[in-house]
């Protein structure tokens, strides 16, 4: 407990001297004036209560007097006289050592409190550099900075002025106040802020960007499944929104893939136009081409996460059809369907033009072209294609 606290306790504003220190009299009167003090200072008359806790000291009274008065003049925002007065304390024979501790922590902070800097400038708008470290500005004028104590040079530039440069001392977190009148020059330098975070640095729109990718897709037939085969996909799309975030495109999209199909119904292995054996494993080419819309979200300069919807047609290139999907015949005609395309991208931008992209969704979907079966298997439902890749993209100028 400090000796200002053991002070304002109800008991312990009778601080004990031995009778040899003190004649009687100056014992009463070292008593009331602490008394005084003490009654002063829970009032909020802080200058009275400095009065008597002197007095008491003048007369006799134990250091805790010249401790009771640095806590008076911390009150009274004086933080140079406390300084004092807990210096003068601590040279006080007779502090105990945790009363010292406590003075010297109090004596520390009041020392090393920071000090507001207020640099002001006419005209304002000007640079405020600090102890010249010309890396970056501390604040533009009118500027509010915190300094720690000590010796500081203040600089201020703005450009078509002369630079004005100025010491101050930072004390006992006295605030200091620097009023820069620029004077036009034709040296002055020109200082131009050091942002805090660069912006990212972004394509330019109205650029067109080819994607390239090989992955995989999984195809359904009405209601009936196919395995997964090999699948190339390309995409030539238009920028025409190219925001700090947003990136919003028009273009073209194409799939190649191949899908196989076996012969679990026992359907015949000829039909009546052809001149040979339909084989019971078979297989065609399918191609879909959308026109398609993007957008997508750029999370930080080189990430961007998007998708992408497209309205097109699917074709098939086959030679004779049969087993579980067809009805047998050596010269199908599956036709033209129209399909919808729904993808979602995930992309890594390694440069301005190259982006490593990954498709974790491709979903398209289909009418059953003609001549398809509905039994004993139903084929003749929706198809739809299921598909997940990766490749590159690049943004061409």
């Amino acid at each position: 407990m400090s000796p200002l606290a053991r002070a304002l306790a109800p008991l312990a504003c009778l601080v004990l001297w031995t009778a040899p220190a003190l004649a009687a009299d100056d014992l009463e009167r070292a008593r009331l004036l602490d008394q005084q003090g003490v009654r002063a200072y829970k009032d909020g008359r802080y200058n009275d209560a400095i009065r008597f806790f002197d007095e008491a000291f003048r007369i006799g009274g134990p250091p805790s007097e010249l401790w009771n008065v640095a806590k008076c003049r911390i009150r009274l925002d004086d933080p140079e006289g406390a300084a004092k007065e807990i210096e003068k304390y601590l040279s006080q024979t007779g502090v105990s050592p945790g009363d010292k501790a406590d003075a010297e922590q109090q004596l520390h902070e009041i020392e090393h409190r920071p000090s507001p800097l207020t640099v002001a400038s006419s005209p304002n708008g000007a640079l405020v550099y600090l102890d010249g470290k010309r890396a970056a500005p501390v604040g533009t004028t009118p500027a509010n900075i915190d300094v720690p104590p000590g010796s500081h040079t203040v600089t201020v530039e703005r450009a078509g002025y002369e630079t004005y440069e100025t010491s101050v001392s930072a004390k006992f977190g006295r605030s200091i106040i620097v009023d820069a009148q620029l004077k036009r020059g034709e040296t002055a330098p020109v200082a131009t802020p050091v942002p805090e975070k660069p912006e990212p640095t972004h394509a330019q729109p109205h650029r067109v960007i080819l994607d390239g990718e090989l992955g995989a897709q999984f195809p359904r037939f009405g209601s009936i499944g196919g395995s997964g085969e090999v699948a190339g996909f390309l995409d030539v799309s238009y920028v025409i929104v190219d925001a700090s975030r947003i990136i919003a495109t028009l273009g073209v999209r194409a799939m190649l893939t191949s899908d196989s199909w076996g012969n679990s119904v026992g359907a015949p292995n000829t039909a009546t136009n052809c001149g040979a054996t339909i084989p019971s494993g078979e297989g065609a080419t399918a191609v879909t081409a959308f026109f398609a819309g993007g957008l997508a979200y750029r999370a930080t300069s080189r990430w961007r996460v998007g998708g992408d919807f497209g309205l097109g047609i699917a074709t098939y290139s086959v030679g004779e059809v049969g087993g579980d999907l067809f009805v047998p015949s050596c010269s199908p005609s599956p036709g033209v369907k129209p399909a919808v395309h729904l993808g979602g991208q995930v992309s890594y931008a390694f440069s301005r033009e190259l982006r490593l992209v990954l498709s974790p969704l491709i979903l398209e979907a289909q009418p059953a072209f003609s001549g398809t079966r509905s039994s004993p298997k139903d084929a003749s439902g929706i198809w739809l294609r299921y598909g997940i890749a990766g490749g590159l993209a690049f943004d061409l100028f």
